[in-house]
């Protein structure tokens, strides 16, 4: 069985206020182009729940 695994693909994230959506939807061209070349059984995405902090106020 082939899998590829994504993983902290942070889509629609800004940093220091600045699109990162040019840049996203490269990579997003590559893991299709990854996808179609290599055929997976299947594609594993993983999610990171980060814990947010609570105000002290």
């Amino acid at each position: 069985m082939k899998l590829i695994h994504l993983s902290d693909l942070h889509l629609g994230k800004r940093v220091n206020d600045i699109s990162m959506l040019d840049d996203q939807k490269y990579i997003l061209e590559q893991i299709l182009h990854i996808l179609d070349t290599e055929q997976p059984d299947a594609v594993w995405k993983n999610q990171k729940q980060h814990a947010q902090r609570k105000s002290s106020v």
